[in-house]
């Protein structure tokens, strides 16, 4: 009887997937996101291994969130460079901007070794959108490769930032087109 009972949690967790382990996100359901058709999009790497170069990893990461995020929510995506230089002119920004809403998203990586001389990573990525020019927070999310996918070996960086990126945007493909 106590073994069906501790069983339980672990079948409906693996039945879940293991996406849902490793995606969490809060919505502000007082702001609407209706209306919604041009985002700006900003970024910041929070943290990468040694010997991964940012150009790099921001660039395979800015262009697999723009793409994603505009197929997921029919949105206009245009990146406008990363976090700090943005806010600089935040004031600007956010009273003279033609976006709707602006994301912020952050990328860090994980080294976990090598496999025949090939670095292998885990992503964890952090997605927030807010109404302009309201400032308002309409949600945000995060996802984590490590508990969110099942790999047999840690991912090659392009992977691990593209898995990231698809574990980051699916509550937001959900939200805006909740019948699909």
């Amino acid at each position: 009887m106590k073994f069906s009972f501790l069983l339980t949690p672990i079948v409906i967790a693996t039945l879940s997937g293991c996406a849902a382990l490793g995606s969490k996100s809060k919505f502000n359901a007082s702001v609407p996101i209706t209306g919604i058709t041009d985002v700006a999009l900003t970024t910041s790497s929070v943290s990468l291994p040694t010997g991964v170069s940012a150009q790099q990893a921001d660039s395979v990461f800015v262009k697999e969130l723009a793409t994603k995020l505009a197929t997921a929510t029919g949105w206009r995506v245009t990146y406008i460079g990363e976090a700090e230089a943005v806010l600089k002119n935040a004031n600007e920004f956010f009273q003279n901007s033609r976006y709707q809403a602006i994301v912020h998203a952050e990328l860090m990586l994980k080294s976990y070794g090598t496999l025949r001389g090939t670095p292998r990573y885990n992503a964890w990525t952090r997605l927030q959108i807010f109404k302009i020019p309201e400032k308002q927070l309409i949600g945000e999310s995060h996802f984590n490769t490590l508990m969110g996918k099942s790999y047999a070996l840690h991912p090659e960086l392009t992977l691990a930032i593209q898995d990231g990126t698809t574990g980051l945007v699916a509550p937001w493909q959900k939200r805006t087109h909740p019948t699909q």
